[in-house]
């Protein structure tokens, strides 16, 4: 898959672990609007890359840090990551809002004159991927539109409607019966909604 958007492209190497690219639509169950994720990409005049980002912590005016390894190259207080890496970089490790962790980026820069020099036609500035950054400039849907709509309270009565009446477990049923018709009920829930589940799933309640 290869999206071009004003001489930036997202492209998508779906053989390669650390790749991203526009989220599909099977993806989304396990990409909800908390997620950290790059929303938008674009070129501004200098060959400056403009990186926008969503999702739990994300402000109206953001930290930016941008390192090369232990080296700080950017520092930025706004509302989008602005800058212009240096050719021979390609892995950052970007911090937001002074989180405790860092997430890789991988950050292509090819200038134009590049390509001529080599007798390339091509005008693609930037390749960015990331293992750690979902990218989709689309809307998700927050956790609670997917999750059920219980009340605060009894856990343990909550999961036992849900045994009794979606995966008609019964009282009488032997131990690996009970475990066959949970795994029927999962099955059937989650048929056709591939992919790799979003690390901010783990912190949710299993019975939700």
């Amino acid at each position: 898959m290869l999206v071009g958007v004003s001489g930036l492209d997202f492209i998508a190497r779906k053989d390669l672990p650390y790749a991203y690219s526009e989220i599909v639509s099977y993806n989304k169950l396990y990409y909800p609007e908390e997620v950290l994720r790059i929303s938008g990409l674009h070129v501004a005049p200098g060959d400056s890359l403009v990186m926008e980002v969503k999702g739990r912590g994300i402000k109206s005016s953001n930290l930016f840090e941008l390192y090369a390894g232990n080296r700080l190259l950017v520092r930025q207080q706004a509302p989008v990551l602005t800058m212009r890496p240096p050719v021979e970089q390609k892995q950052f490790f970007l911090r937001i809002n002074s989180s405790p962790d860092s997430v890789e980026v991988n950050i292509d820069y090819t200038p134009v004159n590049v390509y001529r020099q080599s007798g390339n036609s091509g005008d693609v500035l930037y390749e960015v991927t990331s293992r750690a950054l979902p990218v989709t400039s689309e809307a998700l849907r927050p956790v609670g539109d997917w999750q059920t709509p219980w009340p605060a309270g009894d856990e343990a009565q909550r999961a036992a409607v849900l045994l009794r009446d979606s995966m008609q477990v019964n009282k009488s049923d032997r131990p690996a019966t009970i475990v066959y018709k949970i795994a029927a009920y999962i099955l059937r829930a989650t048929r056709g909604k591939l992919g790799v589940p979003s690390d901010s799933l783990s912190g949710l309640n299993p019975v939700n």
